[in-house]
């Protein structure tokens, strides 16, 4: 186990996952991250790089207090050669067909094992995705290509987190497409290792209007956008008046929730700031110590936390 949580997260504009990453740091112990943010596909265009790169002051201002943490984003890895996916393939197909990989890709084909057959004979299948003239390509020992979103993953999160990862996570549809059932199938046969990840997190989807964000909808919205119409506040409320494992629609109604659920919340804050600012010494006068009740309220958070910190 190592020193830091490891987590694997994938970028979305607005991440309810970055609300349960906060209470983990605060609560528990620093987490060191890692995020999927450009695809194979775009990192033919160095101007996509080098315009990301140039925003570093913008995204230093956006953070705040968080801004040293920030410069992880400004990290770029990639896979320009084929020395990790190699190594992936290698033992997933050391017995020629993945299916016979000690662990192989029983995650993803248990259920059906017919089409596990017929998909293990195409191996090739497997490791490239079909190109067109002019698509992104690089020489391998299968051919000309390029890797494919699951293997692509697989290679970079075992590059930087290695052999074990206690929370990947991302939005549902990444279970459902079965891009995380692909990832872990290919690093668990990689590193015998059946247990690969501890723990997912899947959220849910969000939604612009009650359609889901989408570049094909023209419908996607950046935080940048949103925070010109709502303040951060009004963003972070949003996620969290949903469980974070439903799809938040970010609509007009939804906000018109959000901004009187904000008005219950000033009242209160500023009626606790009349009583202190017209009494402060009646605070400390009706100051009373714990009472059975939140003593053991307080022990059984501390057994909660202790648990949490053993499970990873």
């Amino acid at each position: 186990m190592t020193e830091k949580i490891q987590l694997k997260r994938t970028f979305d504009p607005i991440n309810a996952l970055d609300i349960h990453f906060r209470i983990a740091e605060a609560e528990f112990r620093r987490l060191c991250t890692t995020r999927n943010v450009v695809a194979v596909t775009l990192n033919q265009n160095r101007a996509i790089e080098a315009e990301f790169r140039a925003k570093q002051e913008e995204f230093m201002k956006l953070y705040g207090e968080d801004a040293p943490e920030a410069k992880a984003i400004l990290a770029f890895h990639g896979t320009p050669t084929i020395s990790n996916i190699e190594n992936i393939l290698t033992k997933n197909f050391k017995d020629k067909y993945i299916v016979k990989c000690d662990y192989g890709y029983g995650h993803y084909f248990t259920e059906f094992p017919d089409e596990a057959l017929d998909y293990a004979g195409e191996t090739n299948a497997l490791i490239l995705c079909l190109i067109l003239p002019g698509d992104p390509s690089w020489e391998s020992p299968w051919g000309m290509g390029r890797p494919g979103r699951h293997i692509e993953c697989s290679a970079m999160a075992s590059d930087i987190l290695e052999q074990s990862i206690d929370i990947p996570a991302g939005g549902i549809d990444l279970l459902h497409h079965s891009h995380h059932n692909n990832e872990l199938a290919q690093s668990e046969a990689c590193f015998s290792n059946d247990n690969w990840v501890r723990y997912f997190l899947h959220t849910g989807n969000l939604k612009i209007q009650d359609y889901k964000m989408s570049k094909s909808l023209k419908n996607f919205t950046t935080i940048e956008e949103a925070l010109k119409k709502h303040k951060a506040r009004q963003i972070r409320l949003i996620c969290l008046l949903h469980h974070w494992r439903n799809d938040i629609n970010y609509s007009e109604i939804e906000m018109k929730k959000v901004l009187n659920t904000e008005k219950i919340f000033d009242k209160l804050f500023n009626k606790v700031k009349s009583i202190l600012r017209e009494k402060p010494e009646d605070f400390m006068v009706d100051y009373q110590p714990f009472t059975v009740e939140e003593k053991t309220l307080l022990a059984t958070f501390r057994m909660k936390k202790n648990a949490v910190d053993a499970a990873l």
